[in-house]
């Protein structure tokens, strides 16, 4: 999920932070914005982050319920990084996704193609 809100909302949100869990899978660009400043957005409860690809693994559940990472910084310079060095090793489309429209899921950059359920869903079950 994205950043939810300032410290206000943070702290009006008090207990159920410490039930609330964020999943992050990935280089998901959703997970980073909006940026911390200058608006102050932060995100609330603990957080589950995984490799793109990889399961998620509550063994490295952050207990703290404060952090606010991924972070933004530099997001976009490493959005440009990345897609400069996957077309230098040629390696330029994501993975297919389901359904009928699935095979167009290979044409969306890494940011996105994280996001999308059925990467979440690849990451939570056995």
């Amino acid at each position: 999920m994205p950043r939810v809100g300032g410290p206000q909302f943070g702290a009006s949100y008090g207990d159920l932070g410490k039930v609330t869990y964020r999943l992050v899978h990935g280089i998901d660009l959703v997970t980073r914005v909006p940026p911390s400043s200058p608006g102050g957005f932060h995100h609330v409860g603990h957080l589950l982050q995984c490799a793109a690809g990889a399961k998620f693994d509550k063994a490295k559940l952050i207990s703290e319920t404060d952090s606010d990472d991924p972070p933004f910084s530099n997001e976009l310079k490493n959005v440009l990084a990345r897609a400069l060095h996957n077309i230098l090793i040629g390696n330029i489309l994501s993975p297919h996704g389901p359904g009928a429209l699935g095979s167009l899921f290979q044409f969306l950059p890494p940011e996105i193609r994280d996001h999308l359920q059925d990467s979440y869903w690849k990451a939570l079950t056995p």
